[in-house]
């Protein structure tokens, strides 16, 4: 009886001892887990007070990298910083254990390596915008005496703060990246471009160098007279990445009397980043009609040509000059308009524009003699559209015709007018890939 006793007592004794050893577990598991909760938070807002008073011994290092998040782009990622305790992990006895803490915080590594910020507002927009996140998995040690819980590997939790001392690629003032402007179709002379004669454009570009060529630009270009007077603006424009930032703003002879000129970059907030001068000087030729009316005029820009004979002138459009026959007649090819002489021939500076004028030998321009030779002209575009108007003119109204031709890649539109008086006559011809380059020369047309 007395040996049945003693196992039944060894077994009492067992039930009872991990009876007690099952409480005290679960009673360390709970102040451990609720202590390393409270030490992830600490860490999240970066409060070094309440981490030292949760550690053992403190972590100075740990003090200075608080201090070097709390501003600016390392404040976006640390602030980012989310965790939560494995409470699974959880391993340790009657006088202390350890757990696991899963962080995880803004891949920031993956919107700023190799990158070159234009400020450090650009970085923080990139950070603020990124989705991917790092996950760091942290094993933290506790020790536990008289119900104190106290970590005493804080230090651990440095490596959450990889960037707290990395400094972000963040580019010079862009103004620092801006080379020398180039001016298109100008001679180089005593340190500024001259125009010897009158280009289509005034057009160029700006260099931009080193690191620059990295960076997204946002800027526009203004051109000025010796005066600082406005000339031409261009638009703002983005540009990313670029060699070089160009200029372009159509020539007319109005817009660029001889003078000097100076061509300027800003960028969107108005900072100047470059200008260069340069100087028109082109010659202008002007020759009359010859004393019988039967040559040709070659005029300057802008000129009034008078049809000899009558009490009619043309003013040409600011971007037209008069030009050479020689030159210009062979685009009419075997046209029936080269067995007249002519009075004028001219072209426009800044796109394919031309007006073309010829002595018909009929009494007027109103005769059926004139009106039978508009139908010989019109005969070559047998397979064209054409549409037939009037101009009206003083008391005189021209017939016109309108053509258009279509070559596939682009539309010409020409029209022919018989102009003059009773005793006199004319055709005029304008060729454009402007629809309303005739009714516009037409409109110029008056009487003296």
């Amino acid at each position: 009886m007395n040996n049945l006793r003693k196992p039944a007592a060894v077994v009492l004794i067992a039930s009872m001892l991990l009876g007690v050893c099952s409480c005290s577990t679960s009673k360390i598991d709970t102040s451990i887990i609720d202590s390393a909760n409270q030490l992830a938070s600490a860490i999240k807002s970066r409060d070094y007070t309440k981490v030292e008073e949760l550690s053992s011994t403190g972590d100075d290092e740990l003090s200075s990298i608080f201090s070097a998040c709390s501003t600016g782009s390392k404040d976006l990622i640390a602030s980012s910083i989310e965790y939560e305790v494995d409470s699974d992990s959880f391993s340790g006895g009657l006088k202390g254990g350890n757990v696991d803490i899963i962080f995880s915080y803004i891949d920031y590594k993956s919107v700023t390596e190799d990158v070159l910020f234009i400020d450090s507002s650009a970085v923080d927009s990139a950070i603020s915008s990124c989705s991917s996140r790092v996950e760091v998995t942290l094993n933290f040690e506790f020790t536990k005496s008289k119900d104190i819980v106290l970590c005493t590997n804080v230090s651990v939790a440095e490596e959450l703060f990889p960037y707290a001392y990395e400094e972000f690629s963040i580019a010079e003032p862009l103004e620092t990246y801006a080379g020398d402007i180039t001016v298109s179709d100008a001679s180089f002379t005593g340190g500024e471009y001259v125009f010897s004669t009158a280009p289509s454009s005034v057009s160029g570009s700006l260099a931009i160098e080193g690191d620059g060529q990295l960076l997204t630009w946002e800027t526009y270009w203004i051109i000025e007279d010796a005066n600082g007077g406005f000339v031409e603006a261009g638009d703002t424009v983005v540009t990313e990445c670029p060699s070089e930032l160009t200029f372009d703003c159509p020539f007319s002879y109005d817009l660029f009397p001889n003078g000097e000129y100076t061509v300027s970059f800003y960028l969107a907030d108005y900072t100047l980043i470059a200008s260069v001068p340069f100087r028109m000087e082109y010659e202008e030729s002007e020759y009359t009609a010859s004393a019988d009316g039967q040559g040709y005029v070659v005029t300057s820009h802008g000129a009034t040509i008078a049809f000899p004979d009558t009490d009619l002138q043309i003013d040409l459009p600011p971007d037209i000059q008069c030009v050479d026959p020689e030159v210009y007649l062979s685009e009419l090819d075997e046209s029936e308009l080269l067995n007249n002489p002519v009075l004028f021939l001219s072209g426009s500076v800044t796109e394919y524009s031309s007006i073309y004028c010829f002595y018909l030998d009929f009494d007027s321009y109103d005769s059926p003699e004139a009106r039978d030779y508009l139908s010989v002209l019109l005969s070559e575009y047998s397979s064209c559209p054409i549409s037939y108007d009037t101009c009206t003119v003083g008391d005189h109204e021209f017939p016109v015709a309108y053509v258009t031709i279509d070559y596939g890649s682009m539309v010409l539109y020409v029209s022919y007018t018989l102009v003059g008086d009773e005793d006199s006559c004319y055709v005029l011809v304008t060729g454009s890939s402007d629809g309303g380059f005739a009714d516009e020369v037409l409109g110029r047309i008056s009487v003296v």
